[in-house]
Formats: C-alpha cells, sequence, structure tokens
C-alpha cells in the first residue's frame, strides 16, 4: 500500500480538544466547496443544453454542412450528439460531476471524523487510554 502524507482527516490523538476545535471549520469549509462543485456542475449542464440546442439549430438550418440531404429529428440529433462543441461541452459535464462525487466522499469523511472523535472521547472518559498497572501494585 502506497504511503499517503497526514491529511485534514487524520486524528492526533494526543490533541483531541485541537481536533474538535477546528472540525466545524472543517465541515463548513467541506460544505462550501461542495456547494462550488454542484454549482458548475449545474452551470455545465446548463451550458450543455444551450450547445445541443445552438448544433441543433445549424443542423436544421444548414443540413449539408454536416454532410446530411435533409434534416429529419432522427438525423438531427445524431448529428448533434458527435458535434465537436457537444463533446467537449459533455466532458465539461463529467468533470464537474467527477468534482462533485470527490467531494461528496471528502464531505462523508469529515463526517465520519466527527464520529470518530465522538468515540475517542467516550474512550477516553472511559480510561482505555489509561496508563497500564502493574498486578503487584495493584495487590500488593
Amino acid at each position: 500500500m502506497e504511503k499517503r502524507e497526514p491529511s485534514d482527516l487524520d486524528i492526533d490523538l494526543g490533541r483531541l480538544e485541537w481536533e474538535w476545535a477546528r472540525q466545524p471549520g472543517l465541515r463548513e469549509e467541506s460544505g462550501r466547496r461542495l456547494a462550488g462543485a454542484r454549482l458548475r456542475h449545474s452551470e455545465a449542464k446548463d451550458a450543455l443544453a444551450v450547445t445541443e440546442a445552438e448544433v441543433a439549430l445549424e443542423v436544421r438550418d444548414n443540413p449539408s454542412k454536416f454532410g446530411l440531404q435533409k434534416a429529419t429529428e432522427a438525423s438531427i440529433e445524431a448529428a448533434t450528439t458527435i458535434d465537436v462543441r457537444v463533446g467537449e461541452a459533455k466532458k465539461l459535464l463529467n468533470r464537474a460531476k467527477h468534482a462533485v462525487d470527490v467531494l461528496e466522499s471528502y464531505v462523508a469523511a469529515v463526517d465520519h471524523k466527527k464520529h470518530a472523535l465522538q468515540d475517542e472521547v467516550q474512550m477516553l472518559l472511559a480510561g482505555f487510554f489509561a496508563a497500564p498497572r502493574s498486578k503487584d501494585k495493584e495487590w500488593g
């Protein structure tokens, strides 16, 4: 397995108070980044629809430019689908969707960290991290 760099998702058990203090900021920042990615995805989706409509109009106006003898709905759709501009707009949409998916995963990981911090605190309060005691001193 590849060694990875420490990240905001790691928990420093020696600094639980610090981890808790920065958790809301991590969640807020990740939520804002996700909202921005969703906005860019929505804009890319709209741009694709506009590009498809513009190409479809061009095909209707000048079918011969697209190698068609006449413009039928099926031929307009096919010419629109294979147009380079539509392909580029679809790539942008797919990249924007990927960014949303990655950030949704990151937000879920930040939320998971919150639950892990809750568990760490419970273990700390239960004495899980207490120093070991020898039986000789206990019964001694």
